[in-house]
């Protein structure tokens, strides 16, 4: 199953596609200035609402993607049960996600689950926390270096969906831990 364009890749598209036609329809309809003047604010126009539904399609994965935040149920911080919450929650490949709100940790006091809070996240194996694992964040590749923090809802969604996909660490890697 091929995966869905990123919006660049989509932007990309639409501006080929607009160059594509203005260089098919240009030599016949470009007479004058005027003409040329004309052809661009029509392709302008063409790009503002192609720009405008990337930009819809982009809110539309981003609303679908803050539905998961709120099923996950904040208990009691693990081993700061007065400092913070916590939410873990734990994948058939063996990784887990652990998702804190709190004053001692990497993220806004606003409580958890409205649409202006931010979390820490850590990703473990075997309830040690994994470090180098590659993760795109907001279109940026990045690694784990330790917990990422000040994320929003939408961020965290991102790390749930890959960290879900990541394969089963080898015997090996297991090892190393």
């Amino acid at each position: 199953m091929k995966n869905a364009p990123t919006i660049q890749e989509r932007m990309k598209n639409v501006e080929h596609s607009v160059l594509d036609a203005v260089l098919r329809n240009a030599p016949d309809r470009i007479t004058t200035i005027h003409d040329a003047q004309e052809m661009v604010a029509l392709w302008t126009s063409v790009l503002q609402y192609a720009s405008y539904q990337v930009n819809q399609w982009n809110k539309d994965v981003k609303d679908k993607a803050l539905n998961i935040m709120p099923t996950f149920d904040f208990k009691p911080h693990t081993f700061l049960p007065e400092q913070g919450l916590q939410a873990r929650y734990a994948f058939d490949n063996g990784y887990e996600v652990s998702i804190i709100k709190g004053n001692l940790f990497y993220c806004n006091t606003i409580p958890a689950n409205t649409p202006d809070a931010t979390y820490e996240v850590g990703i473990l194996y075997n309830d040690n926390l994994v470090y180098g694992l590659p993760l795109v964040i907001d279109g940026t590749l990045t690694t784990t270096q330790d917990v990422c923090g000040h994320l929003d809802a939408f961020q965290v969604s991102q790390i749930i969906l890959q960290v879900a996909k990541y394969p089963k660490p080898t015997t090996e890697a297991q090892n190393e831990e």
